[in-house]
């Protein structure tokens, strides 16, 4: 069953796309109440001691304690403060508990507080095992200054078809890593400020079947979104109501020797997806590629504007691509390029 409703909304939604991050706190207040049942702890970096009981007014000190003593559907509440700790599951001492379709379990900022998560060294910030689901990450400056891979990584197998699924990343900042969210099946990041990553911002595919949503990305040096899987079809993801700005700009792989590779903001490929009502925009080498075998790509409703290059790039290993009712203006090449096969472009104003 699908996670979200997939109607396309009016354009005046993409305009108003920040609205979004409000309703990414309600969502996030929304399931704190529904989890009322369930039992709340504490955790506080500077008032906390981990032989506390983790109640608010005697919180444990580290998230990791905290969440050994969760059960599914359970919520930790994390006081302001800067935590050097991972949030990888069997590593650290940090427990993933898995929650269920009615309960996620949830790791929250409490409310009004800023909790920064950064490690002083490790692969990621948070890491979630294929064998993780419902579980929901929200509030938190997620920072992966020291760490070497992905900030928030989603782990699978395609060998086993085993992946982490229902992880909820909501109204987080997720900054300064090499890449930002990796990953995902049935899945949903809403809502969240990414950026200042050395690759790219969002690197999803093959696990599908997912939802990115009133996610503002931007000022990281490769792709702020690579829809791609290099050997799996990339299916059934929504990506809606989403900012997108100086993404491509400054990537230097080590495999070019640190040259400039010059990137476009956001890549769409390998399967039937839905990219609509977003905001692209002042991205130097282009905004929206459709490229790698896909099929049946819907790009529609969206505003796209003062990008490099190019607005809308269909290559010519597409088929069946949908350009629908977008706005593509003011950018330096060619407003909409098409050398898809079967594209169908329609009602789009250039």
């Amino acid at each position: 069953m699908p996670l979200f409703s997939k109607k396309l909304y009016n354009r005046e939604s993409s305009k108003t796309s920040p609205l979004w991050l409000l309703l990414a706190a309600f969502l996030s207040a929304f399931s704190i109440a529904a989890s009322a049942h369930a039992a709340t702890y504490y955790v506080s970096a500077s008032g906390g001691s981990d032989s506390n009981p983790g109640t608010e007014g005697a919180p444990f000190k580290t998230i990791a304690h905290g969440s050994q003593k969760m059960s599914g559907g359970d919520t930790l509440y994390i006081r302001a403060g800067t935590y050097d700790e991972w949030m990888m599951g069997g590593y650290g001492g940090f427990v993933f508990q898995s929650g269920s379709p009615a309960a996620y379990t949830r790791y929250a900022a409490y409310p009004g507080e800023q909790v920064i998560v950064k490690p002083s060294s490790g692969q990621f910030v948070a890491w979630f095992s294929r064998h993780t689901a419902y579980i929901e990450l929200s509030g938190m400056t997620l920072d992966g200054t020291n760490t070497t891979s992905y900030v928030v990584k989603l782990d699978g197998s395609f060998t086993q078809d085993t992946f982490a699924h229902h992880i909820r990343l909501i109204g987080n900042e997720i900054r300064f890593g090499r890449m930002g969210i990796g990953g995902g099946r049935q899945s949903e990041f809403i809502g969240n400020r990414i950026h200042h990553m050395k690759a790219y911002g969002v690197y999803v595919g093959g696990g599908g079947n997912s939802l990115i949503e009133g996610n503002i990305i931007h000022d990281n040096d490769g792709y702020g979104l690579h829809l791609f899987e290099q050997h799996h079809p990339v299916n059934g993801w929504v990506v809606r109501n989403n900012i997108f700005y100086n993404n491509g700009g400054n990537y230097r792989p080590s495999y070019r020797g640190g040259a400039l590779r010059p990137l476009p903001g956001l890549v769409l490929t390998r399967g039937k997806n839905e990219f609509y009502n977003n905001l692209v925009y002042n991205n130097p080498y282009g905004g929206v590629t459709v490229y790698g075998n896909g099929d049946n790509t819907l790009v529609a409703n969206n505003t796209i504007y003062g990008n490099g290059n190019y607005g809308i790039s269909v290559a010519d290993t597409i088929d069946n691509a949908r350009i629908i009712n977008n706005i593509s203006y003011g950018n330096r090449g060619a407003q909409i390029t098409d050398n898809g096969v079967g594209t169908v472009l329609q009602n789009n104003l250039t």
